[in-house]
């Protein structure tokens, strides 16, 4: 069995995996990650045989994890993934392959193996990530723009607003809160009903992310929610360096 661990900025997203059936999962909010909490997701669970590590959150963070692994299980194999030129058939576009970020490179590695044709990844989380790649796995580059929370949130704290609106539309708000949150999502909807245009060539569009549902119901474009991309590309380099 596999453990896998996908650390983000916002959350902790985890899995137990045998081979390629997922047993188990969990998700963990940042703000609430202690030895305590990380105790009780995994206590109980079945030793896994290795624990494998995405991280783009604090360092420190990274650190109470894997001191709550030793823990658990003192013993366990714990390896901390980070992006390569080239695995799995996919090739990474950026000229120091470490610099992309983990999870881009997993959810690129996953769309490899498990979608036909050339793709789009679009992340919507704390950023928004965009990714194109090839159908023969070469990775063209991306975007990164901040996300659907972060541009909300940027915005109230310079205006000093509480942002207490539940307004969720791209219909025009008649409060400022209500015209940030309507402002935000049309900006992001926007992006993505751009790719098109940009790629003809794209044959998939695959969101994932904590906000990738709510982005999803105002496209004009066709997309897949796929919520669990770097998890399964997080099992792929697992299984990857197992057997290597």
């Amino acid at each position: 069995m596999e453990l896998v661990i996908d650390m983000g900025n916002t959350r902790l997203k985890w899995a137990l995996f045998n081979t390629a059936t997922c047993l188990s999962r969990g998700v963990l909010a940042n703000t609430l990650i202690t030895g305590n909490t990380l105790h009780e997701q995994w206590n109980g669970e079945p030793q896994p045989s290795v624990v494998g590590i995405a991280c783009v959150s604090d360092e420190s963070l990274f650190i109470a994890v894997k001191i709550s692994l030793k823990a658990l299980w003192p013993n366990i194999e714990i390896i901390r993934f980070y992006a390569t030129a080239a695995c799995l058939g996919v090739q990474n576009a950026y000229e120091q392959p470490e610099k992309l970020g983990v999870d881009r490179w997993l959810a690129l590695l996953a769309t490899h193996h498990d979608y036909q044709g050339c793709a789009c990844i679009i992340d919507c989380g704390t950023a928004i990530t965009i990714d194109i790649l090839r159908a023969d796995g070469v990775h063209l580059g991306g975007y990164i723009t901040p996300g659907l929370m972060l541009m909300q949130q940027t915005l109230l704290a310079r205006t000093g607003l509480a942002g207490d609106s539940l307004h969720q539309s791209l219909r025009a708000g008649q409060t400022t809160e209500a015209a940030i949150y309507a402002g935000t999502l049309m900006a992001a909807v926007g992006l993505i009903n751009t790719i098109p245009q940009l790629y003809p060539e794209v044959e998939q569009i695959i969101l994932t992310g904590g906000d990738a549902a709510t982005v999803a119901q105002y496209v004009s474009v066709a997309v897949n929610i796929d919520v669990d991309l770097v998890l399964r590309g997080l099992i792929l380099a697992v299984n990857t360096t197992i057997t290597s």
